[in-house]
């Protein structure tokens, strides 16, 4: 659009010269008309053949000049359509640059939101972590706990059996002491 608008302006300017050119041509044919017809006066008095060319060279001149104007109206229409079309591509151009500032700022946005989101799982990640490994510890310290209490079971049992083993020593020597 920006190429678009650029050839636009060049264009435009082109025109607003040749038109200017075209004006400043008028102005000159306006004053040789001017010029011609003072001729003309003095030329009457001179001559009657002399004076049907002048009026011809006039009525030329004049032609040239409706020619002229008719020229100068439809670049002064093509300027403006240039105008218009610069307008409404400046306008475009705009619209899409609020366009792209709106995803610019959508964009950034959702990239702070996937920022923030990967952030919050690091963290439940770092947490989940944490906990894990506290529950490996305490894990550990029950297996440690089970252990040593297994060992005492043993030597409980141990010691219930020797102890029984005695009893029942002691049953048979007390029975055999009876009889």
């Amino acid at each position: 659009y920006q190429q678009r608008v650029q050839e636009r302006e060049g264009e435009k300017r082109e025109l607003a010269a040749e038109v200017e050119g075209l004006k400043a041509r008028d102005v000159l044919l306006v004053s040789k008309q001017e010029e011609m017809q003072e001729r003309a006066e003095q030329e009457r008095v001179r001559g009657e053949q002399e004076h049907c060319v002048v009026v011809e060279h006039l009525q030329q001149l004049e032609e040239e000049k409706q020619c002229l104007h008719k020229k100068v109206s439809k670049l002064e229409v093509q300027v403006q359509e240039l105008i218009a079309e610069l307008d409404e591509s400046t306008q475009q151009l705009s619209e899409i640059e609020r366009t792209n500032a709106a995803i610019d700022f959508e964009t950034q946005t959702l990239q702070r939101t996937l920022d923030k989101e990967q952030h919050d799982k690091n963290t439940q990640l770092s947490d989940l972590e944490a906990q894990k490994n506290l529950v490996g510890s305490k894990l550990e310290d029950t297996r440690m706990q089970l252990q040593n209490q297994t060992l005492l079971l043993d030597e409980s049992r141990e010691m219930l059996a020797e102890a029984l083993t005695k009893a029942a020593k002691l049953d048979a020597e007390a029975t055999q002491l009876r009889r």
